[in-house]
C-alpha cells in the first residue's frame, strides 16, 4: 500500500517570513480560528478560507492561478512506499520578474531521537511477538485461543506472594531473574502485584492508598478496553490481569532512561521466561533513584502510572487477536505502539502524548510514520489514528477491526476503516486529509472533516482527551504546543522530505501563476488557504 509525502508551502500575501503564523493559544485546542469555510474549490482564485483545492500531478506537472492577496498552502504528495529521504524540485516560481524566494533549509531542524531503552526494548519484544504460537496451544491448563477473559472471581487472595520471571535485558527475551512480588489489591478484572523489594525498601514512594487508586482506576477502565478490542485470554484461569509493578523495570532503563512498562508475549506460551499468565510490567516510583532514574510519586501517578497500564494491555490484546487466535503475524512496531498511545489517551490517561507529538510537529518532514518508534514516531502515528478514529465517529468497530486480523502496516489501517465513503477510503485519502488538520486545526475555521475536534476533559479522570495544534498541553511537563514547525528559506528549488513525512515552506507573497512539479506519475497537490 502506498505511502505519501507532502509538502506544504505557505504562500503569504503580506508579512514577514519568519516565526509561525500569529494566532490566539486555545487551551482546550482542537476546532478553528477565525474565519468560515471547509469546501472543495475549483481553483485557489475561488477559495474562502479554510477551503481545499486538489490538483492530480500524476501527469508530472499542473499550474495554478492565485488571487493577488490572500494566504495560502501548498501541499505536494507523493504515493510512494518506504522510508526512504526524496528530493523533489518546484519549477517556474516567479511572477512578474519577481523570485519568490523558496528554498532549502541550510539545515533541517532534525529532533530524531538515538533509540532509548524503551524504544530497544519495544522492538525486541515485538520481533518476539512473530515467534507465533499454535492456535489452541494448551498452556498452564487453559486455552490461549478461548476462554476470552471478560472480568471473573479471582483466586487471587490479597497480601499473598508469587514469584515471577522479569526480562533483564533490553535486546534478549531468554534473559531474565526472578522476583518475589506480594498481591496487594485484587477485584475482579485485576490483581496489582508489588515488589517485594519495593516494599522492604521503598515502601513510601508506593503507600497502600496510591496501590488502591491505581487498582480501581485499572478495574473501572479495563472493561472498556476488552469491548474495544475483544477481550483477552486467561490461560492461568484466574479472570483477571496481573499488573506487576517492579523494580526490575526501573533497572531496564537504567540511570539515563525510563522504561515505563512492558508485555513479554512469551507469558502467553510455555517459552523461556514465561510466567504463563496475563501479566503487564509497570515502572516503580522512586523518588531517590534507589533502582535508576528518578521518578517521584507525584509525577508517576499523574503521568506513568495509570495510563501505561492500559497502554501494555493492548500489546497483550493484540497480540493475543492476531497471532494466538487468527494465527498471523504480530502487527508492525510502529501501528502497535501508535494504537497503544491511541488507547491510553481513550481511557482518559494520554497526557503522556502531547510531548511525544510536540516533538513531532517540530521537524515533521523528517519522520515517516513507519519509520520507527522514536518518541517523535509516535507522536506522528497517534495523531495520525487519532484523526482518523475522530473521522470514523468515534468507532470502537475500527479499533476492533485494527486487532482482530491477519492485515498489519497501513493496509491494516485501510482495510480496519469503517463505512469508508466517497472521497475517503484509501491511504492517499487519509493521508491528505489528516495533513490539512495539521494546519488548519486552531488556525482557521474550516469543515469538520479537515481538522480535529475540539479537546474535551474526561469526566471520570479530569485530563484532557484529544489533540490539538496551538494549545497548553497541561501534561504536568509544561509542554506548549504552537503547531507544524515552518523553516526560514531562500534561494534553492528543490528540498527533501521523508516517506510519509510532511515538510512547512514559507515564501513571502503568492505568484500570478504557480507551476507544480513532480518526478514521476504518483504526485498530487492540495491548496489551502488559511487567510
Amino acid at each position: 500500500m502506498p505511502i505519501l509525502f507532502i509538502l506544504f508551502l505557505f504562500l503569504a500575501g503580506c508579512g514577514s517570513n519568519s516565526g509561525s503564523d500569529s494566532v490566539a493559544a486555545q487551551t482546550s485546542g482542537g476546532g478553528g480560528g477565525s474565519g468560515s469555510g471547509g469546501s472543495v474549490a475549483s481553483s485557489p482564485s475561488s477559495m474562502s478560507v479554510g477551503d481545499v483545492v486538489y490538483t492530480d500531478l500524476s501527469s508530472g506537472s499542473a499550474s495554478l492561478s492565485f488571487p493577488s492577496s490572500g494566504t495560502f498552502q501548498v501541499l505536494l504528495q507523493s504515493h510512494s512506499t518506504g522510508t526512504s529521504t526524496n528530493t523533489v524540485t518546484l519549477a517556474s516560481l516567479s511572477a512578474s520578474g519577481k523570485s519568490l524566494g523558496l528554498g532549502e533549509l541550510d539545515s533541517d531542524l532534525v529532533l530524531q531521537q538515538s533509540s532509548s531503552p524503551q524504544d530497544l526494548l519495544d522492538s525486541t519484544l515485538r520481533n518476539e511477538e512473530n515467534v507465533s504460537i499454535g492456535v489452541g496451544k494448551s498452556v498452564g491448563g487453559g486455552s490461549v485461543s478461548k476462554g476470552v477473559s471478560q472480568g471473573v472471581s479471582s483466586s487471587i487472595a490479597v497480601d499473598s506472594t508469587a514469584n515471577f520471571s522479569v526480562l533483564s535485558s533490553l535486546t534478549d527475551t531468554t534473559q531474565c531473574t526472578t522476583i518475589t512480588a506480594t498481591a496487594k489489591c485484587v477485584n475482579s478484572e485485576v490483581a496489582v502485584y508489588i515488589d517485594n523489594e519495593i516494599i522492604k525498601s521503598n515502601a513510601a514512594d508506593l503507600p497502600q492508598a496510591d496501590i488502591d487508586d491505581l487498582c480501581a482506576v485499572y478495574a473501572a477502565h479495563l472493561p472498556d478496553e476488552r469491548s474495544w478490542f475483544g477481550g483477552n485470554s486467561d490461560i492461568d484461569n484466574n479472570g483477571v490481569v496481573i499488573a506487576l509493578i517492579t523494580s526490575q523495570v526501573n533497572r531496564l532503563g537504567g540511570s539515563s532512561g525510563v522504561v515505563t512498562g512492558f508485555f513479554n508475549s512469551n507469558d502467553l506460551s510455555a517459552g523461556t521466561c514465561s510466567n504463563q499468565k496475563e501479566i503487564v510490567y509497570l515502572v516503580s516510583p522512586d523518588s531517590a533513584g534507589l533502582y535508576g532514574t528518578k521518578i517521584s510519586n507525584s509525577f508517576y501517578m499523574s503521568n506513568f502510572g495509570k495510563g501505561v497500564f492500559f497502554h501494555e494491555v493492548q500489546h497483550l490484546m493484540n497480540h493475543y487477536w492476531r497471532v494466538v487466535v487468527k494465527g498471523g503475524s504480530a502487527e508492525t512496531s510502529w501501528l502497535n505502539e501508535g494504537l497503544s498511545h491511541l488507547t491510553e489517551d481513550l481511557v482518559g490517561f494520554g497526557v503522556e502524548n502531547y510531548s511525544r507529538y510536540n516533538l513531532f510537529l517540530a521537524s515533521p518532514q523528517s519522520y515517516s510514520l513507519a519509520g520507527g518508534t522514536t518518541l517523535s514516531h509516535r507522536g506522528g502515528i497517534y495523531l495520525f489514528l487519532r484523526y482518523l478514529y475522530e473521522r470514523s465517529g468515534n468507532s470502537k468497530t475500527f479499533l476492533k477491526n485494527m486487532v482482530q486480523t491477519k492485515n498489519s502496516g497501513y493496509a491494516n489501517i485501510v482495510a480496519a476503516y469503517p463505512d469508508p465513503s466517497s472521497g475517503f477510503s484509501t491511504l492517499g485519502d487519509f493521508f491528505k486529509q489528516w495533513a490539512i488538520a495539521l494546519a488548519y486545526t486552531d488556525r482557521t475555521s474550516t469543515g469538520s472533516k479537515f481538522k480535529y475536534s475540539a479537546r474535551v476533559k474526561n469526566a471520570t479522570t479530569g485530563n484532557w482527551e484529544g489533540a490539538c495544534m496551538i494549545c497548553s498541553a497541561e501534561d504536568g511537563r509544561g509542554t506548549t504546543l504552537t503547531g507544524p514547525s515552518y523553516g526560514t528559506f531562500s534561494g534553492s528549488t528543490s528540498y527533501s522530505v521523508k516517506d510519509g513525512a510532511t515538510r512547512f515552506l514559507k515564501i513571502n507573497s503568492p505568484p500570478a501563476t504557480l507551476k507544480l512539479s513532480f518526478p514521476g506519475s504518483n504526485g498530487y497537490g492540495v491548496i489551502l488557504r488559511t487567510e
